[in-house]
């Protein structure tokens, strides 16, 4: 095996690949580890409907077998700094 970097510099994939809206510009991306030491691609975006001291976002998403495209996001959840969910009623699918 050998580690390799794989670079995408094609924003309109990126967007594509991550279901980003129209109005979300992707700003960055790192790798975290949770405890268990799983990576996490993280990316930072800029997102105008998201609500005042969200500081990280869930998204949520269905997914199906029986279709071409089975990804569909459904949904974002924003948290703020220490981790509780804030809610909202508009903003992003």
């Amino acid at each position: 095996m050998s580690l390799a970097s794989l670079r995408i510099s094609d924003t309109l994939l990126l967007r594509a690949m991550f279901r980003l809206p129209e109005d979300v510009t992707l700003q960055d991306a790192r790798i975290d580890r949770d405890a268990a030491g799983a990576p996490a691609l993280v990316l930072t975006v800029d997102l105008p409907d998201a609500p005042e001291g969200a500081v990280t976002v869930d998204v949520t998403y269905t997914r199906r077998h029986d279709i071409p495209d089975p990804v569909k996001v459904t949904g974002y959840r924003y948290f703020d700094a220490d981790g509780t969910e804030i809610t909202q009623t508009t903003g992003h699918p």
